[in-house]
């Protein structure tokens, strides 16, 4: 369910340590379908098919040019970006190979899909995907892996446009 907040309530912000707390000590789960994005616990929007199929293709598509490249096909996971305050998600990122206790970094592209996110997309998180200094970010509003998905070089200042 969501909460609407006074805006002129001042609030607190949760750190990505605050968060890897509350998954530690079992407050937060699997089942839980939020991200961490500015220190507030962002609810993520349910999947549906054609979303997760988009995924699967796209993923399909990429993981033998990633893997001949000696990378990392991230879905849908945690990508640290350098910050204390937000953890995104992104439905998929290229990434150098990590440790098994430690989330990925330095991505080289991340893909959002799907329509319902689109202005968190193309704003908040390109933001702090470009401040974190993910060289490119796509976007796709249509859930078909067929069609065209939009890479743009965000910067810190300067969202994504809408593809």
């Amino acid at each position: 369910m969501p909460v609407h907040v006074d805006e002129t309530l001042p609030l607190h912000p949760l750190s990505v340590a605050d968060v890897e707390a509350m998954v530690g000590a079992g407050i937060l789960d699997e089942r839980d379908h939020v991200e961490l994005l500015d220190g507030v616990l962002v609810a993520m929007s349910p999947q549906g098919s054609p979303h997760a199929y988009a995924i699967r293709e796209l993923a399909a598509l990429a993981f033998p040019v990633v893997a001949t490249a000696g990378l990392r096909l991230s879905i849908q996971a945690p990508l640290d970006v350098g910050s204390p305050i937000s953890l995104p998600e992104p439905d998929l990122a290229i990434v150098p190979s990590t440790g098994r206790d430690e989330h990925p970094r330095n991505a080289l592209l991340v893909v959002e899909m799907g329509a319902t996110s689109l202005r968190i997309d193309l704003v908040r998180k390109a933001r702090i995907y470009a401040t974190g200094g993910v060289p490119s970010t796509g976007c796709s509003t249509s859930n078909d892996a067929r069609s065209s998905c939009t890479v743009t070089h965000a910067t810190a200042t300067t969202p994504m446009s809408a593809p």
